[in-house]
């Protein structure tokens, strides 16, 4: 999944997220246990994100990266159709929601996940601000069902930041632009 994310992003912007790695070069990924069951945690709901932000806040508390997670087991929250979250300083997916599969992200290339993924990266970077020109007032783009940041995106093939007017690459003075992160190079 992150190949595929940092080759899409190569592809629409020339970059690539920076991804922890070993002295070896491969990425560094860890498994966290949770402390709860599976049915427990499916009984739990939308109970189920407060748990995953505890343990996420715990497990990597003293950790200056930035935590992307995938959430695996079963879910049952209210939104079926919720595919990834911001979680305080984390962005994830929940792999298993029952609507996530058919989203048009998600079946496009059936490698879709990575563009939920990143769309929640973005998030977790700051995208999309108050200032973007089309943005919608709640941190999405309404101006392209294609673009990445879009609320249900789909349709098209995802391309970031359509335009390039939003929140990759707009140069708008006093506007926070994601092409100039440090979690990019």
């Amino acid at each position: 999944m992150l190949a595929s994310a940092n080759a899409w992003l190569q592809d629409e912007a020339g970059r690539q997220v920076r991804i922890r790695r070993d002295a070896s070069g491969v990425a560094l990924i860890d498994t966290l246990a949770l402390d709860r069951s599976e049915a427990s945690l499916l009984m739990a709901g939308d109970d189920l994100v407060a748990h995953l932000v505890d343990e996420l806040e715990t497990a990597y508390a003293d950790s200056p990266d930035v935590v992307v997670f995938a959430y695996i087991g079963r879910v049952a929250l209210r939104s079926r159709t919720h595919c990834g979250r911001r979680l305080g300083r984390h962005a994830g997916l929940f792999l298993a929601n029952e609507g996530c599969r058919g989203h048009p992200f998600a079946g496009h290339d059936r490698q879709g996940w990575d563009k939920i993924l990143l769309h929640e990266l973005f998030h977790l970077l700051g995208a999309v601000p108050a200032c973007a020109p089309n943005g919608d007032g709640a941190r999405h783009v309404d101006d392209s069902p294609s673009d990445l940041m879009h609320r249900h995106g789909g349709g098209a093939v995802p391309r970031l930041d359509v335009g390039r007017d939003d929140y990759f690459g707009h140069g708008i003075e006093g506007c926070p632009d994601l092409a100039g992160s440090d979690l990019f190079y």
